[in-house]
This record gives C-alpha cells, structure tokens and sequence, in this order.
C-alpha cells in the first residue's frame, strides 16, 4: 500500500472516530443517559480502535513496555495497551468500562476518588499508586496527564516493585 492509499485510509479512520466520540460526548451531555448508558458503547468503541491495525499511534502504544491507560471523566477505562492487560491479568473487554479504584488504591493519598479531584484541578499528577490483582500487591510510579483530549485522560505507569525489594535488602 503506497503513502496516498495509507494517508486517504487514516483520514477515513480519523473520520469515523470522530463521529463515534461525538456520539459519546452528546449522550454524555444527556440528562436522560446515565454513565452504565454510556459505559455500555464504550466496548464497541474500543472494538473499532483496536480493528484499526493501521493506525501507528494505536500499534506504539501497544508495543511500549509501560502501563498505558486512558480513562475518561468518570474514571471508566476507555483504552490501554498490552502492557495494562498484562499487568491487570484480565481479557481485554473485562477491563473496559472499569473504574481505576477496581484495580488500584493510592499510596500517597487516602484514596482514588481524592487523588482524582486533585488530578483534575491541576492538570498534571504523579506518585506511586498499588495494583490489586488477587491477592498479590504491585508497586507502580506513575504520570498522569487530565484532558489530553477533551474528557481523555492518560497514565503511563511503571512498576517499581522490584526495585523497592532491592533496596529493602
């Protein structure tokens, strides 16, 4: 596929996404449709991204060795990379839609939802946040970025766990 094919074909992608977040947003907006609503097009969304396997910015994520995550304003998952599947120990459709307290609790902070008011005021937040999957406990130093598109925001998380074991000795 030559790069005019390629370029008409990430417009048309470009495109299509747009429409899909418009949808979103406007029923976001909606009085009448609650977040569970909203939550339940979000698989479909997420299915659409991840068929389009030309998209470079979507192949990078997936390859990066750090914790990738995008929630959007009410905390839900709405996309992630490889890395977050691996580290989440879960299929990739039972982690979209899942609030971030589901997986992780604060280190630094009482709790997800105070950590969260903070992070949205300032725009910028980082710290060390813990796993949850089982029984077993895993330290993460993260940097999160709020809105990086409009109601989107990322984390990029990396485990520290062994690190701390180390230095414990």
């Amino acid at each position: 596929m030559g790069l005019n094919e390629k370029l008409r074909e990430l417009y048309t992608v470009q495109k299509q996404l747009s429409r899909i977040i418009a949808e979103l947003e406007s029923l976001r907006g909606s009085r009448r449709k609650s977040s569970n609503q909203i939550c339940k097009r979000l698989p479909r969304v997420y299915r659409y991204t991840r068929s389009v396997r030309g998209n470079c910015l979507i192949d990078a994520m997936d390859s990066a060795a750090d914790v990738i995550l995008i929630a959007d304003d009410e905390r839900r998952y709405v996309d992630f990379n490889r890395a977050a599947v691996e580290a989440l120990d879960l299929p990739r459709e039972e982690i979209v839609g899942r609030r971030i307290e589901d997986f992780f609790s604060m280190v630094q902070c009482d709790s997800v939802p105070t950590a969260w008011a903070g992070f949205i005021a300032e725009g910028e937040q980082g710290g060390l946040c813990e796993l949850r999957v089982g029984a077993r406990r895993r330290l993460f130093e993260y940097r999160a970025k709020a809105n990086f598109r409009r109601g989107l925001h990322l984390s990029i998380l990396r485990e520290v766990t062994p690190d701390r074991r180390l230095l414990a000795r």
